[in-house]
């Protein structure tokens, strides 16, 4: 697998010039070896000034990157590397937007090794392009199948079969394919150049080197329990094979006949061989597709970190999972252990080492598929991609394969307001000195659509002279209002019982400190943890305070009412007097002559 994957990422250092993969060359392995090469041409052309590349694939250690420029004699050289045998070499450069290799290696007790890069004038001449062979693989993808295409192409001449852009119209490709309906856009792997999609067409171009090589790219159908499919090749070919995984869909067509057992991948698949296919005719397959397994991997939580600049939306995005028992969980068929839905405007996805080794691909459906291992107990997968940014907002709509407990979004406060339905606002949280939007939603059913809109503020404009005059006088009234309320609360506290005024002063400060906690754990000065202790302290003693505060105030409502004067009654009938009384209002006794008060 590692030697597959540096070859790989060779071949996108030829083609693009530059090692851009999820994992980055390092610097080509140190020795006393020298390989010196030269660039030939069999036209006229400039040999001098161009980049050479010089990829190392170590038989047990990470693969190697040199570059070099070519002198005006078309000479290169890469001094100070490794010399031993078991360390291969690929030596590349393009020229009129061709690529061109050779492989290298050290023979045992050499220092110096010389190779030569031949160029030879590309051929238009596509018919010289011969299929040998066809190979389909269906895999269960994620949301349907994952069909891989592969084709055997034979170039019998000595130069390079490639037709330029310029010169395509009205000519035959060297491979021309339609796809079946449903089928969702190809990907390539890394590296491949010269296929190119219009609708439901594929074709390719070129570069086709001299000698046997494959052309191969992935698509994905939906599909539920069963589907027919109807392949052709319209230059028709010798010989198809069609590969399922032993417990995936089940094959019957016309014309198959059973083959021997491969295994690809680490998997082993059922094949079945037709052919010869004439040109334009059909291979009429029917798959049968088992039921879904309950999914083996569990979403304890997703958190998506979100910042939006001018050109883009940044989405990082963690996805903590849970594999029960100790050890480590590998598909046992030919489907995806987890699929990770992404926008279908996602862009540019790249994803953690760690996540890699859970066997991270992209699927041709657009989601990612993690095909294992992946450990035991709780990891996590880690990714970035971006959405494009129109019209100063962008949506960003989730979808979620399974359920999932909790999503955390947190966006970056650089002047965004978000708008969504589903997700729950929370307090605002702070790291590494910046403020994020936090927002949540619980409960996440299996393919529930959650969408947040991400809208730019327009910038803030200073208010106009009229707002700023009104403002200083708020700002006047609010200090005067300052000033004055001491007063107020000092006349108050003077007619207050003085045990009361020190309760009253206790709860305003027990007050002003919880308000204060407040704004120091929103502005990210408090730990989750104190803050939820100091809270629960504070308002416990607030609690505390209110209940001594009603209980003096009782009392001494208490205390007035048992010091009142006894009432004055009447000496004859007894009945209670007002004190300003003359007469008795039910006898009509003068109270001068009534007596003794009680």
């Amino acid at each position: 697998m590692r030697a597959r994957r540096a070859l790989l990422l060779a071949a996108g250092a030829l083609a693009a010039g530059a090692a851009l993969a999820q994992e980055t060359p390092k610097g080509l392995p140190p020795g006393t070896g020298t390989l010196r090469g030269r660039i030939v041409r069999d036209a006229p052309g400039e040999v001098g000034g161009l980049a050479v590349v010089l990829y190392a694939i170590p038989p047990d250690g990470d693969p190697g990157l040199g570059r070099a420029v070519s002198d005006a004699s078309g000479g290169f050289a890469f001094e100070g590397i490794a010399s031993a045998p078991d360390v291969s070499y690929l030596v590349g450069v393009r020229a009129d937007d061709l690529p061109y290799g050779t492989r290298a290696a050290f023979a045992a007790g050499e220092t110096v090794h010389e190779v030569e890069l031949r160029i030879a004038s590309p051929s238009e001449d596509a018919s010289a392009a011969l299929p040998i062979s066809a190979r389909l693989r269906i895999d269960q993808g994620c949301g349907g199948l994952r069909m891989v295409e592969t084709h055997e192409l034979r170039n019998p001449d000595e130069r390079v079969i490639f037709v330029p852009e310029a010169r395509r119209a009205g000519r035959t490709p060297l491979l021309e394919l339609t796809l079946p309906e449903g089928a969702s856009p190809i990907s390539v792997p890394f590296g491949s150049q010269g296929l190119e999609q219009d609708g439901g067409r594929v074709v390719f171009w070129g570069p086709l080197h001299p000698g046997v090589h494959e052309i191969e790219f992935a698509y994905s159908l939906p599909a539920a329990r069963a589907a027919e499919l109807a392949w052709s090749l319209p230059r028709g070919v010798g010989r198809v094979e069609v590969l399922t995984g032993e417990r995936g869909p089940t094959l019957a067509g016309d014309g198959l006949r059973r083959g021997s057992p491969r295994e690809l991948d680490g998997h082993r698949y059922s094949v079945h061989e037709a052919g010869p296919l004439a040109p334009g005719a059909p291979l009429r397959l029917h798959l049968e597709i088992p039921p879904p397994a309950a999914a083996p991997v569990e979403i304890a939580e997703a958190q998506t970190w979100l910042e939006l600049d001018d050109a883009a939306l940044v989405v990082d995005a963690s996805y903590h999972l849970e594999v029960a028992g100790s050890e480590p969980l590998s598909a046992t068929s030919d489907a995806p252990l987890l699929c990770i839905p992404l926008p279908p405007e996602a862009s540019g996805l790249r994803f953690s080492p760690a996540t890699l080794a859970m066997g991270a691909e992209p699927d041709p459906s657009g989601e990612l598929a993690l095909r294992g291992p992946i450990p035991a107990g709780a990891s996590t997968a880690v990714l970035r991609y971006r959405i494009p940014v129109k019209e100063d907002r962008v949506e960003l709509a989730q979808r979620f394969a399974h359920g999932v407990p909790i999503w955390s979004v947190f966006v970056a406060d650089t002047g965004v307001a978000v708008e969504t339905t589903r997700l729950h606002r929370r307090r605002p949280i702070r790291n590494d000195d910046r403020s994020y939007l936090h927002l949540e939603a619980f409960q996440l059913a299996p393919d529930e659509r959650v969408a947040l809109e991400l809208r730019r503020l327009p910038p803030r404009r200073p208010p106009p002279r009229l707002a700023q005059a009104g403002f200083s006088l708020a700002l006047a009234a609010a200090g005067i209002a300052f000033l004055v309320a001491p007063l107020h609360r000092r006349r108050e506290e003077a007619s207050q019982d003085p045990a009361e005024a020190q309760l009253e002063t206790e709860r305003d400060s027990i007050s002003a400190a919880l308000q204060s906690l407040e704004e120091d754990f929103e502005t990210g000065k408090l730990a989750a943890s104190d803050y939820e202790e100091l809270r629960a302290e504070l308002r416990a003693r607030l609690a505390e305070l209110i209940q001594r505060r009603e209980a003096a105030r009782s009392a001494a409502r208490s205390e007035t009412a048992g010091a009142a004067p006894a009432a004055a009654r009447c000496s004859s009938c007894s009945a209670e007097l007002t004190a300003d009384a003359r007469f008795c209002h039910r006898c009509g006794t003068p109270v001068a002559t009534a007596g003794a008060r009680d």
